[in-house]
């Protein structure tokens, strides 16, 4: 029965994976929505809202539309710089993540085909994406809310409030980030008894 080694083939593939997430989530994310906004499209926004009735509702001002297809999305086409920016602040979020998720990840996985996986470095680096995966799924989620009922204020010419439901996404990533935390903490015991062998030859 063959053996299923990782080989070098594997390694070149995880990199290249890692890489295009390191240089196109930040460029897709933020880029496209720059873009847009520079070339004076629309600015369309995948509400939040509760109930299908609220979106399709006459309330709706002048320059705006909505429309519901199993969720609601509102465009407005005159929508002002600040809430363009406002709308922006999620995908920045995203994309400061993505460096210190993939990049720690591409160091990981060049100590590992070294054979250094118990290492500090290999801690750190899985420390550090532990704790990106913890937080930055909550500054998202916060930052979205804050654009959702801008958006939905500027939309429907009422007020909305920041709505306090978490989506699984948001709990599953941080579970995620805890779980590296553990990992990582196993590491760094791997690296001592590694040292402490070390110690006796």
């Amino acid at each position: 029965m063959a053996r299923l080694d990782f080989d070098r083939w594997d390694y070149a593939a995880t990199k290249l994976l890692l890489l295009v997430g390191l240089l196109g989530v930040p460029l897709v994310v933020v880029g496209l929505p720059l873009a847009a906004w520079a070339g004076g499209d629309a600015l369309v926004w995948p509400a939040v809202l509760e109930e299908q009735a609220r979106v399709t509702s006459p309330a709706l001002r002048d320059g705006a539309s909505a429309a519901w297809d199993g969720g609601a999305e509102v465009t407005l086409a005159d929508a002002s710089g600040t809430l363009w920016l406002l709308t922006l602040l999620p995908a920045l979020v995203v994309a400061a993540a993505a460096p210190l998720v993939t990049g720690p990840l591409l160091g990981l996985v060049r100590t590992i085909q070294r054979g250094e996986s118990f290492s500090d470095a290999a801690v750190r680096r899985l420390r550090v994406v532990g704790l990106t995966l913890l937080l930055a799924p909550w500054a998202h989620h916060a930052l979205t809310g804050i654009a959702n009922a801008a958006v939905l204020e500027e939309a429907f010419g009422q007020e909305f409030w920041f709505s306090v439901v978490i989506p699984a996404g948001t709990l599953a990533i941080s579970a995620l980030g805890l779980a590296l935390g553990a990992v990582a903490e196993a590491f760094r015991q791997g690296a001592r008894l590694r040292d402490d062998v070390e110690g006796l030859v």
